[in-house]
């Protein structure tokens, strides 16, 4: 059995080796060697450790090996900031020192403690000198970071350099539950603080017993008011015995408060702080540090149209007006509800969370898995491939419900579950767990045991499984998972490959998780082949050890009395299912995740709702191959429409950075006008009607749901189109030669290997396309009568867009059905389909994850371009030929493309659907129009979509 302890020491020892030999020089074959080195003169010590030279190597090369992925980008146009964090700053701060001592002496990669070192300095940077007290200020920022990435290490890292600085008084927001805020409490304990805290640590025993950071300097001291235990939030009772005068002694140690996001612990925290000197009614000489992790979370004012702002909201903003000098830093994977703050607005208590002062993006290393890793969007490079790649994490559920002829409403789970508290999970009668759910286990079996055999260094094996947020029905669930569990523990042991669980097991080993094309067998021990005996001996032998005697169940919510505590299981390791509801969709982490079962109905199906339910994002090293996201169709298609948003808002920054004539408090303008937040922007769609500010520039935006009883009348008008536009097109051939696109004018054959290009196309042929072509209101960023308003809002004031290029889309190969389109013979594109749950039902829909491919993208080029392109990317994306065809030309020369795309949803069929594609170039001007959907539209989203309900209802966890 690995002994992970021992294996970060021997990790750690090699890395100091290869440090010192090489000074940061060395190369693959260096690393390499090294650990063959250092194994053969340990070879002994490392055997009865469990340590393989495989997996010493694995940890050891990545350690050096990863890079960053997605650079991170800083946006702050503060002119009132006065610079101060400069080098003398950065020499000798005793709590960072010992924090990057411990990151040195744990797993974090050496390019990622260089990432967080200068990030951490960043945003530092932006906030206000600590120590300038003669002057009142108050700073306002927003760090953006993406699920699972890294956030916690970011700002306990920063939280480290804040109190060198001179920072005494640190509150952090953790969230809205005991969970989470313990176990941040306990990565402080060992990030910041250095002591296991709890009711009765002083400093005389936290020096006797320190851990983490305080295993390398115990004379640094923090004084900590809350605890790790279950019970160790902020009471008034127990903050109360603290002096506020020992805190505003200058020489004193900095305090810190870890705590929910909690009517009653603000308070008491706010009743504490009157006790404190005050100069007209404010702290002058202390300045607090508020970070508020999770910020969309509780934080926002959710009484936009009242003067009195939510209870939570108006403690934070009381909090920070009682101080003279004040920082708060908003931290979210999902910033769209922060950013949506009216920055104007103050209501009772002063000005709101808006983030004022600056926002940052953080940056992510390449080893992290994340939306473009398993909901690629179409703007990536090389979209298609990816794609294809991601195919291979996603398992479809669709037996939570028994008859999709029933409307969803009966089965083991339908949406009618969610409305009564009293509901018994029942799989076509019987009170067990669907097919679905059982090949989940089993999938988890084989992943733990192909771990296990690696010996990765990462010990725990985890299990997601999150289908309601009631939990009266986690408690079915559960009771349902063990007695699965149970019957797998008494029938495998006994093997018999006859055994109808073992057949099952060993189907999905060779048509999924073993598959030559799935698993990447360089991970494996001699990087060979795994075998099934040798699987098979690993979920069953020896008995005590197995991953079958090591497989248990847990339910986090507040009705049930199991808490995730993985020192429980530190000597052989946890092979642990966690089911769960609203608990595992915030700032959670499980521990070696690599399954997740998710097929939670969810009436709010916003961006932020969605997306920090996905706790499969995250770091997966050594097993990335292994993990498998089961979910239903339904959610794969939500989870793609906003798969985007995140590099958006990415991009928006990254635009923002070259923009000094624009404020931070002017950025929720570019916000609010982006086309995909119609359904994400926390409005509520039980209105009649809704209005939004639509911005159209540098955006490519295809169709992806198609009404089929739409398509006689689109098709009909694709005919007429292209019929009015009285010329003979150019046409393009699908190969490029010479990186050249081959155009040959008035030339048109039946060879079927072209698309079709008009060029120098009035606008008002195509706004007048636009008043007749139906979309369906799915289609979350056409908006016919949108894309009208802001053509000729451009042509009107900045003369762009007044010439078009019209391109008709045909497949190359030869094959049925040939549709004719004002006269030209055409190949329909042929593209996946995805049934959505609403396309399940009616069956009139047809919906697939992508219009545009990546050849769409070099028409916008001409040669130069084209190869300027090529130079940057393999395969070019939307977004890099819109910067590039964009970039040089004046505002009279930017042209906008039309697609017209008759699509096939598979070879078998003859029913062509009609889609449209739009492609709006970038500009160096904001020209935003509003647009009000109506009550039918409002309707035909919450179909789909659903109506939102309110985040903190009874039935939740908490």
């Amino acid at each position: 059995m690995l002994i992970k302890s021992d294996f970060e020491f021997h990790k750690v020892s090699i890395i100091r080796i290869i440090d010192h030999k090489y000074k940061n020089d060395a190369n693959l074959d260096d690393i390499e060697l090294s650990v063959k080195d250092y194994f053969k003169k340990f070879e002994e010590e490392l055997f009865n450790s469990g340590i393989t030279l495989e997996s010493l190597n694995i940890s050891v090369v990545s350690h050096y090996k990863i890079q960053i992925k997605r650079k991170g980008n800083i946006y702050s146009n503060n002119k009132s900031h006065k610079e101060w964090y400069f080098s003398d700053q950065k020499q000798n701060r005793k709590y960072w020192d010992r924090y990057e001592k411990y990151l040195t002496e744990t797993n974090m990669p050496r390019k990622a403690r260089e990432q967080l070192d200068e990030w951490t300095d960043n945003i530092l940077a932006l906030c206000n000198n600590p120590k300038d007290l003669e002057s009142s200020w108050s700073t306002k920022g927003l760090v953006h970071g993406s699920v699972q990435s890294g956030k916690t290490s970011n700002y306990i890292g920063l939280i480290n350099k804040a109190a060198d600085a001179g920072y005494k008084l640190f509150i952090v927001l953790t969230g809205m539950h005991n969970d989470l805020r313990t176990q941040t409490q306990i990565r402080f304990d060992e990030g910041f603080i250095g002591y296991e805290t709890s009711t009765l640590t002083d400093k005389e025993t936290a020096n006797a017993f320190p851990i983490g950071v305080g295993l390398f300097d115990r004379n640094i001291f923090v004084e900590c008011l809350t605890h790790r235990r279950s019970n160790g939030d902020i009471k008034k009772n127990t903050i109360d015995r603290f002096n506020p005068a020992r805190l505003q002694d200058s020489s004193s140690d900095p305090y810190i408060l870890i705590c929910k996001k909690n009517k009653s612990v603000l308070d008491a925290i706010l009743n504490w702080l009157n006790r404190f000197q005050k100069v007209d009614d404010k702290i002058n000489n202390i300045p607090i540090f508020i970070l508020d992790d999770e910020a969309d979370q509780a934080s926002i004012s959710n009484k936009p149209g009242s003067v009195t702002p939510s209870a939570i909201n108006g403690q934070i903003r009381t909090l920070l007006n009682s101080f003279t000098n004040s920082t708060y830093l908003a931290y979210t994977a999902t910033p769209y509800a922060n950013l949506l703050i009216d920055p104007k607005k103050t209501q009772l208590v002063g000005e709101d969370l808006f983030p004022k002062s600056f926002i940052v993006s953080l940056p992510f290393p390449e080893n992290y898995v994340g939306f473009e890793d398993v909901f690629p969007n179409e703007d990536i490079e090389d979209f298609d491939e990816k794609y294809k790649q991601s195919e291979k994490y996603i398992q479809i559920i669709n037996d939570h419900y028994d008859d999709p002829q029933s409307d969803s409403e009966e089965g083991w789970m339908p949406h009618s579950a969610h409305k009564d508290n009293s509901f018994i999970p029942l799989y076509q009668g019987r009170q067990e767990i669907p097919p679905s759910l059982k090949r989940a286990v089993y999938t988890f079996l084989l992943c733990s045991a192909v771990k296990g055999i690696r010996r990765i260094d990462e010990l725990h094996s985890s299990m997601l499984v999150h289908v309601t947020y009631k939990n009266s029905i986690q408690d079915e669930v559960k009771s349902q998972i063990l007695e699965f569990v149970d019957i797998l523990k008494q029938e495998l042991p006994l093997n018999n490959q006859n055994n109808n669980h073992w057949k099952q097991i060993k189907n999905i080993w060779e048509t999924d998780l073993g598959k030559i094309e799935n698993i990447n067998n360089d991970l494996n021990p001699n990087e060979k082949e795994l075998s099934w005996s040798k699987i098979v001996d690993k979920i069953i032998y020896p008995n005590i050890d197995s991953i079958l005697d090591r497989l248990d169940c847990i339910q986090l919510s507040n009705t049930s009395a199991d808490i995730l505590n993985y020192k429980e299981y530190e000597k052989k390791g946890s092979v642990l299912i966690v089911i769960g509801g609203n608990k595992l969709s915030r700032g959670i982490t499980l521990s070696g995740l690599c399954i997740s079962y998710f097929s939670r109905y969810a009436k709010q199906r916003l961006a932020d709702t969605i997306t920090q339910m996905a706790r499969w994002f995250g770091y997966r090293d050594g097993y990335q191959d292994l993990c498998r996201v089961f979910l239903t169709s339904e959610l794969r298609d939500v989870m793609s429409q906003i798969s985007g948003l995140d590099e958006e808002v990415r991009t928006q920054i990254d635009l923002l950075q070259s923009r000094p004539d624009i404020t931070p408090d002017q950025y929720p303008i570019y916000l609010r006008s982006f086309p995909g937040l119609m359904v994400t922007n926390k409005t509520r769609m039980k209105e009649s009607s809704q209005t939004f500010s639509l911005r159209y520039d540098n955006h490519s935006l295809g169709v992806k749901v198609i009404k089929k009883s739409h398509n006689e009348k689109n098709g009909k008008l694709f005919n007429e189109f292209i019929k009015n536009l009285n010329r003979n097109p150019d046409y393009v051939n699908n190969l490029r030669s010479e990186n050249q696109v081959k155009l040959k004018k008035d030339i048109i054959t039946k060879s079927h290997n072209r698309d079709l290009i008009w060029r120098n196309i009035d606008f008002k042929l195509i706004t007048d396309f636009f008043s007749k072509y139906t979309a369906h209101p799915g289609n979350l960023k056409i908006n016919m009568e949108g894309f009208i308003k802001y053509i000729n809002q451009k042509v009107d004031k900045r003369n762009e867009l007044v010439k078009w290029n019209v391109i008709l889309k045909s497949r190359s190969q030869l094959r049925k059905p040939i549709v004719n389109i004002g006269g030209y013979e055409i190949i329909p594109s042929l593209r996946q389909v995805r049934k959505g749950e609403f396309e399940i039902k009616n069956k009139v829909y047809t919906t697939f994850g992508s219009l545009f491919t990546g050849s769409d993208a070099e028409l916008f080029l001409n040669d130069d371009e084209y190869k300027k392109a090529a130079s940057k990317q393999k395969s070019i994306s939307q977004k890099l030929a819109r910067s590039i065809y964009s970039n040089g030309r004046r505002e009279s020369d930017l042209e906008g493309f039309l697609f017209l795309y008759p699509v096939l949803s598979n070879l078998t069929t003859t029913d062509v659907d009609y889609a449209i594609g739009v492609v709006f170039p970038d500009t160096n001007t904001v020209d935003a129009i509003e647009y009000t959907i109506n009550r039918e539209v409002v309707k035909e989203l919450r179909k789909i979509y659903g109506d939102e309900h309110d985040d903190d209802v009874e039935e939740t966890d908490e």
